[in-house]
């Protein structure tokens, strides 16, 4: 007699720390979602892709003279995942 086996897939969360903020994000197989986002003091945010393919978020300054922007991505290729700060 042959006993089945069954496989489950556990999700991650992977939170991630930028000079603007910091994103914490779900990732469930090739599925990845955001979960929640906080700015630093001083800085602001834009969710521009809150998943399932990609997140992307966007930090910019409050000081509209500060012309810095980081822009956060994160997605899964092939398994892995892949992240994009700049």
């Amino acid at each position: 007699m042959t006993t089945p086996t069954t496989t489950a897939f556990v999700s991650t969360t992977y939170t991630f720390d930028t000079d603007g903020g910091s994103v914490i994000v779900k990732v469930d197989g090739d599925d990845v979602t955001l979960v929640s986002v906080f700015a630093q003091l001083g800085w602001r945010y834009e969710v521009k892709d809150d998943g399932t393919e990609r997140v992307v978020v966007e930090f910019e300054p409050n000081d509209e003279d500060d012309d810095r922007e980081i822009k956060f991505e994160v997605w899964v290729d092939d398994g892995e995942l892949e992240v994009d700060i700049s």
